[in-house]
């Protein structure tokens, strides 16, 4: 005898109804998107990279340019303005760091040196108040003015090579001046007129400059070292009495006779022709 077949019941059609459906899920998202980034990957690989952005431009430093009429009469304490290498160097000397700068403090300094230094002006408001001061050396720049430093009757050495310079008339009473470099600068024969005056010189530095005619040097009885390097000189015969010549340097010059100079050589005078 079959058996009969049971009807099934009500809940369990209802579970029955609800799995199914899960059989027929589609895969995960995740699945899906997977494809998706690595097409997106690809796309990016070959995509060019975008130029960063450029960077943007330096401060450009400013400073303000003095005149005399800009100067306090008796100061009390020194104003160096946006002269951050001056102060710099003055405080060095000195030995102080924070304190206020008097005017009686610069006559004490007996030496600057801003050789790495980018200097635009000689500060008329200061200079002149270096009066026990022996060397000054600059470094390249924009200064031209020499008038603030024309009092400073103790100076010895003096240096303002690389520098729009191109008269000198301002030094011509610093009678102590000892070593002095004006080399690649903007002075012609008509300034050696000036140098001419210095008759304490023993060391004199002209390189790279449009000079030729060195007759005014036949004053400087005192000299020991000259440098003529890249100058349009030619003829040695004005300082061929020079007798306390030990160095005398002619590299890339127009000089091609020797003979006037022969005698120094001869008596020791050292001649570097390069």
């Amino acid at each position: 005898m079959k058996t009969p077949t049971t009807a099934a019941s009500p809940l369990a059609l209802l579970a029955l109804a609800l799995l199914a459906p899960a059989c027929d899920e589609p895969k995960s998202d995740a699945s899906k998107a997977a494809p998706s980034a690595s097409a997106a990957a690809a796309v990016a690989a070959t995509a060019p990279l975008a130029a960063p952005p450029p960077p943007p431009p330096a401060p450009t430093a400013t400073w303000k340019k003095k005149n005399a009429a800009d100067c306090k009469a008796h100061p009390a304490t020194i104003d160096f303005g946006d002269d951050k290498a001056l102060e710099a160097e003055v405080r060095r000397k000195l030995g102080k760091e924070k304190e206020p700068i008097t005017p009686a403090d610069l006559a004490r300094v007996k030496s600057i040196n801003l050789m790495s230094s980018q200097v635009h002006q000689i500060d008329p408001c200061i200079f002149p108040m270096f009066t026990s001061i022996k060397d000054l050396f600059f470094g390249p720049g924009e200064y031209e003015d020499l008038t603030p430093i024309q009092k400073l009757t103790t100076l010895e050495g003096l240096g303002i090579a690389s520098s729009p310079v191109k008269d000198l008339r301002p030094i011509e009473g610093l009678k102590r001046m000892d070593r002095l470099d004006v080399s690649h600068t903007l002075i012609n024969d008509e300034q050696l007129k000036s140098i001419g005056s210095l008759v304490n010189l023993t060391e004199l530095t002209l390189d790279e400059n449009a000079i030729s005619d060195l007759t005014p040097l036949g004053n400087l009885k005192k000299l020991q070292r000259l440098s003529l390097k890249r100058t349009q000189v030619s003829n040695l015969l004005p300082i061929a009495q020079l007798k306390t010549l030990k160095f005398l340097y002619i590299a890339e010059t127009k000089v091609s006779d020797i003979t006037p100079v022969q005698p120094l050589v001869s008596g020791g005078m050292k001649l570097i022709e390069n």
